[in-house]
C-alpha cells in the first residue's frame, strides 16, 4: 500500500496524473444580424434615425432614406451575434464607424466563431428615387384608341410593381396606346424602346413589363398582367407557333415551350392552374418523341430512338393520363398503342401488328381509351376499359374521340371516309350525308345534345369544316384552312371551336393564324404579324 501511494505521488509530480479529456471546446455557430439602422448621431446628413427592416428568411435588409439624402458615405449601426464578425468584400465593419456607398446593394458577410458564414444583402433607396420610378396611373382612353367603346383603367400594385389590365372580350390588343404618369425626368422603355404616353402603340398580348429609368439610371420594372374579361368560361387554345408550343388563354398568347425543332400539338387539358399539352417533337436524329408539355416543362414519354406520338391527354386528380403510339424500333413496320399514366407506359396492343390509341376519357374512376388495330384486313376498332381490350363490333370506322356522361359512353368514328359513326353504349348510328367523305375530330355531349366536328369533303368541290348538333349541320366560317385541325367544345348553349385561318396582319402578306369562334362569332387571338401559327385544340374551364 505504501508503495502504491509513492507511485501515485511520483505520477503527480512528473505527469500531473490529470484525467484524460479528449473533448474540444464547442465553438459558437451563431451568425445573425439582429438590428440595422442609420443614426442621425453618426450621419450628419440625417435629421432623424432610420431603422431598416430585416428579412431573416431571405437574409435581406432594406431601408428608405429621406429625400435629398446621399446614399454615399453612410455609417450603419448594427448588432450581431455575440461571437461573430462582419465584413464587406473582406473589409471589417464596425458598427457606427465604418462608412460605405449604398448606391448599389451591398453584401454583409457575418462569420461565426466556428468560421461558418452567412451573407445579408443590404438595399437602400430614397424617397426621391421611389417617386421618380413610380408609374402613378395607367389607362387606355377612347381618345387615343378609337377601337375602344370605353376607357380602360389599370390597377397598379406599387408594393409588387405590377400593373393589372383587364381587356374586354374580342378587343384587338396589337395596336394600343397607353396613357400613364411618371416623374418629369423619368424615361419609360418597353423591350428597350423609349415610350411616350398617349403616343407609342404596343401589342399588349406580348408586352410583359414597363421599365422606368430615373435620371441617375436607377431602373424599376413594372410587370404587366394582362387578361381578357370573357362572358363565359376561361377559354384555352393550344397550337404550334414559329418557335414551339403556344397557348392562348382568353386570347392572350404565351409560349408554353420553345424549340427549334419541328413539333405537333394534338390535345390539351387544363387542371387548376396547370396546362397540359401533348404531341410530338422531332429529334435531331430523325425520329419523333412523344411529348407531354406541362406549363413550362417538357417530358419525353417514349423511348429514344423510336418514332412515337402522344395523341390525347386527360387529367383526373393527381393522375395524368396520355395515350398515343410508339414504334417497336425506328425501322419496324409495327406500332404499339400506348397509355402513359404519370409517365409510366402500358402497352394496349400486341407487338405483332400496328395499333394506335386516339383518345382517352376518365369517368367515375374508369379509364376509357379508343383506337384501332391493323392486325386484320382492313382493321378493327377497339375500346380499352380498365385494362380490358374489346372489339367495337360492326364499328367499321376509325374511332377518333370518346366522351362519357352519366355512365353513357359515346364514341365518334370517321377518318377520311364516308358515313361517320356514333357508338353509344353499343348502339351504332350512321351520321353525315351520302356522297361525302368526313374527317372527324371531336365528340362532345351537353345534356341530351350530341355534338361532333368534322371536315366535310366532296370530290371536285371545296371542303367545309362543320360541327353537328344532333345531326344538324352547321357550316363554320369558310376561311378555316384545310388540314390544320378543328376542335369543338360546348358549355351550356354556347359552342366554341378553334382551328386555323388565312388572315392578313399588316405589314405581312396573308398567312395561317390560330383562330377561335364562339357561336359563329370570331374571338380575337393575338398574334405577332410576321409568323405562321396554328390552332389545334381547345379547352374550357
Amino acid at each position: 500500500m505504501r508503495y502504491l501511494l509513492s507511485l501515485i505521488a511520483v505520477c503527480v509530480i512528473f505527469f500531473g496524473c490529470k484525467k484524460s479529456d479528449n473533448s474540444k471546446p464547442q465553438l459558437d455557430t451563431e451568425k445573425t444580424i439582429t438590428s440595422f439602422s442609420f443614426s442621425s448621431g453618426n450621419n450628419t446628413q440625417l435629421t432623424s434615425d432610420v431603422v431598416a427592416t430585416i428579412d431573416q428568411t431571405n437574409k435581406k435588409i432594406t431601408a428608405v432614406l429621406p429625400a435629398g439624402v446621399s446614399l454615399n458615405n453612410l455609417k450603419a449601426s448594427f448588432t450581431i451575434s455575440a461571437k461573430a464578425t462582419v465584413t464587406i468584400s473582406g473589409v471589417t465593419q464596425i458598427s457606427g464607424v465604418t462608412s460605405n456607398n449604398y448606391a448599389n446593394s451591398l453584401s454583409y458577410t457575418v462569420k461565426a466563431e466556428d468560421n461558418t458564414t452567412q451573407d445579408y444583402t443590404v438595399i437602400l433607396s430614397s424617397t426621391v428615387i421611389i417617386l421618380q420610378n413610380s408609374i402613378t396611373n395607367f389607362s387606355f382612353t377612347t381618345a387615343n384608341n378609337p377601337m375602344l367603346t370605353a376607357n380602360i383603367n389599370a390597377t397598379i400594385d406599387q408594393a409588387n410593381s405590377k400593373i393589372s389590365i383587364v381587356f374586354p372580350e374580342g378587343l384587338d390588343l396589337t395596336n394600343l396606346k397607353a396613357t400613364y404618369t411618371t416623374a418629369a425626368n423619368a424615361t419609360v422603355r418597353v423591350n428597350g424602346v423609349i415610350q411616350t404616353s398617349n403616343v407609342t402603340p404596343n401589342n399588349f398580348s406580348l408586352v410583359k413589363k414597363y421599365d422606368v429609368i430615373t435620371s441617375n439610371n436607377v431602373v424599376l420594372s413594372y410587370t404587366i398582367d394582362a387578361s381578357v374579361n370573357t362572358s363565359g368560361p376561361n377559354i384555352y387554345v393550344a397550337g404550334e407557333a414559329e418557335n414551339g408550343v403556344r397557348v392562348w388563354k382568353n386570347g392572350i398568347a404565351t409560349n408554353l415551350y420553345n424549340s427549334i425543332n419541328s413539333l405537333r400539338v394534338n390535345d390539351m387539358f387544363v387542371s387548376g392552374n396547370d396546362i397540359f399539352v401533348v404531341g410530338y417533337e422531332e429529334s435531331g436524329n430523325g425520329y419523333k418523341i412523344a411529348k407531354l408539355w406541362r406549363n413550362g416543362s417538357s417530358v419525353n414519354l417514349s423511348e429514344l430512338g423510336k418514332d412515337a406520338e402522344a395523341t390525347a391527354v386527360y387529367v383526373n386528380g393527381a393522375d395524368v393520363y396520355v395515350v398515343g403510339t410508339e414504334k417497336l424500333s425506328l425501322n419496324s413496320p409495327f406500332n404499339i398503342a400506348k397509355l402513359w399514366k404519370n409517365g409510366v407506359a402500358v402497352n394496349l396492343t400486341s407487338s405483332t401488328s400496328s395499333g394506335y390509341a386516339h383518345d382517352i376519357c376518365v369517368a367515375n374512376g374508369d379509364v376509357y381509351v379508343v383506337g384501332v388495330d391493323f392486325h386484320s384486313s382492313p382493321y378493327y376498332s377497339w375500346i380499352w376499359k380498365n385494362g380490358v381490350l374489346s372489339n367495337l363490333t360492326n364499328f367499321n370506322r376509325v374511332p377518333v374521340s370518346i366522351t362519357v356522361l352519366n355512365n353513357d359512353v359515346y364514341i365518334l368514328g370517321g377518318d377520311n371516309g364516308p358515313d361517320p359513326l356514333l357508338w353509344k353504349n353499343g348502339t351504332i348510328t350512321t351520321l353525315g350525308v351520302s356522297g361525302y367523305n368526313y374527317q372527324c375530330f371531336d365528340i362532345e355531349v351537353s345534356g341530351s345534345d350530341v355534338y361532333f366536328s368534322a371536315l366535310k369533303q366532296q370530290v371536285g368541290n371545296t371542303s367545309k369544316y362543320a360541327y353537328y348538333k344532333n345531326g344538324i349541320e352547321n357550316i363554320v366560317t369558310n376561311n378555316i384552312t384545310v388540314g390544320t385541325g378543328f376542335d369543338v367544345k360546348v358549355k351550356g348553349n354556347d359552342v366554341y371551336y378553334a382551328g386555323s385561318a388565312i388572315i392578313s396582319i399588316p405589314p405581312t402578306s396573308p398567312n395561317w393564324k390560330a383562330q377561335l369562334w364562339k357561336n359563329g362569332q370570331s374571338i380575337s387571338l393575338h398574334h405577332s404579324g410576321q409568323f405562321v401559327n396554328y390552332g389545334k385544340c381547345i379547352f374550357l374551364q
